[in-house]
């Protein structure tokens, strides 16, 4: 059976000795791999996937699934060499003497050194690569460890982390390490910040320019943020992605046929939560103000942050008023008893539903007008039979007692404040019954 993918060399697949499947490059006639069936079992039947990497080879007992070669694609070299210096780099020669090889660029031998810790893979390291001091990033067994190679000494060690690929921050700050199904956030000297596991595998990352960690998994393209939170950006129509950089709002990536794929994204939500981290509230500010539209749930994010709307002026206030950008009933709003902006405040929640915060803005305001009308429009009857008892008593506001009259419907009480300022016919036609 011949593998149906066009854009890799042909494969065919035969049944060996029914117990297994020999693997065959039909162009170069050659055996590329020997998979063998579980427990010896006969195989009788083969199918190919007709868009992946798999093959399933059925038995007696079940199918067996299996994969013809990493999926992948070749990005860059890892594992065995790193450059250290822009005129030399690294090699680790696991197989012979677990020595760690220093090489210039005619591939001449210009040193050798012993890792302390026999190393599985080294990585590059920030602080040789930004920092010139002679240090490599080392995978061992029980973890990784960050050893000086002219010292052969420890400098920093992480342990119960197997990362298959890491990647630095822009400004060597802190590195992530990825694992198949989780990340471990760490500073330069490989203290653990934060962890994180997912449910599906992860796929690659990248940091961008501002700080925040962005990474694929088989389904979503994600954001993780220097403090630990997580987020979902989108989902993904090309999965997987293999990411290889971010660049402001732009994500370039493999997938497995090695095709080039750039996605764009929506990244006001990292970026709105990133400046409080760094307390950078002016940037965050700018961001709301030229936002197309902000999420409520952002602003509730923003609004548990006390310095934040301490920072914003009185005209910034009223612009994210005006774009409906505060949610909530805020101190540093109730606090700068300015009648217009707390009207503003609760005009704009009272259109958007928010009827709590808009009755405290016009208590604060004393807008009779308008807490009348929350008050009937949320049955609250008694209350406004309150509010006519307390206008009662002062007997110049008999405009104010007639309007609680009509939207309590007492005829009575209407009846009886027309007598009392000498308007008899109406009083008369108040008491009408078709009135």
């Amino acid at each position: 059976m011949y593998h149906v993918w066009s854009s890799i060399p042909t494969n065919s697949s035969s049944p060996a000795q029914k117990i297994g499947l020999r693997v065959w490059d039909a162009e170069k006639k050659t055996k590329l791999n020997w998979i063998r069936s579980p427990n010896g079992e006969k195989l009788w039947i083969l199918a190919s996937h007709r868009e992946g990497n798999y093959f399933a080879a059925g038995s007696n007992t079940g199918l067996m699934m299996r994969k013809l070669r990493n999926e992948r694609p070749a990005f860059v070299n890892h594992g065995s060499r790193v450059f250290v210096a822009p005129n030399m780099f690294a090699v680790l020669e696991k197989k012979r003497s677990n020595q760690v090889v220093f090489r210039n660029l005619e591939d001449e031998v210009v040193k050798k050194c012993a890792p302390p810790i026999q190393a599985k893979a080294i990585y590059p390291c920030a602080t040789a690569a930004g920092k010139g001091t002679q240090t490599l990033l080392c995978r061992s067994e029980d973890g990784v460890f960050m050893s000086h190679y002219e010292k052969s000494v420890v400098v920093g060690e992480l342990g119960n982390c197997k990362p298959r690929r890491i990647a630095w921050s822009h400004d060597l700050e802190y590195v992530a390490l990825l694992q198949k199904y989780s990340m471990v956030m760490a500073d330069k000297r490989l203290v653990k910040r934060y962890f994180v596991k997912e449910s599906v595998a992860i796929k690659g990352g990248a940091w961008n320019e501002d700080g925040i960690f962005i990474y694929t998994t088989m389904l979503h393209l994600k954001y993780w943020l220097p403090n630990g939170e997580i987020g979902i950006i989108k989902s993904l129509d090309v999965a997987p992605l293999y990411i290889t950089r971010v660049f402001g709002n732009t994500v370039f990536g493999l997938n497995r046929k090695a095709n080039i794929c750039l996605i764009t994204f929506d990244s006001t939500e990292c970026n709105l939560k990133l400046p409080p981290l760094q307390k950078r509230y002016d940037k965050a500010i700018d961001i709301i103000m030229k936002a197309r539209f902000c999420p409520v749930s952002m602003m509730r994010h923003l609004q548990h942050d006390k310095d934040f709307l301490a920072s914003c002026s009185k005209s910034m206030l009223e612009q994210m008023i005006h774009k409906r950008s505060i949610v909530g009933p805020t101190q540093k709003v109730w606090n700068t008893n300015v009648d217009m902006l707390l009207y503003k405040v609760g005009e704009e929640k009272l259109q958007t539903g928010c009827i709590s915060t808009a009755e405290y803005a016009f208590q604060l305001t004393n807008n009779i007008e308008k807490l009348s009308f929350i008050y009937l429009i949320t049955g609250k009857l008694d209350t406004i039979s309150i509010m006519l008892k307390h206008a009662g008593e002062d007997e110049d506001d008999v405009m104010v007692q007639f309007r609680y009259a009509l939207l309590l419907g007492d005829v009575r009480e209407r009846v009886q404040i027309l007598k009392s300022v000498g308007h008899l016919p109406l009083a008369c036609f108040a008491a009408c019954p078709w009135t």
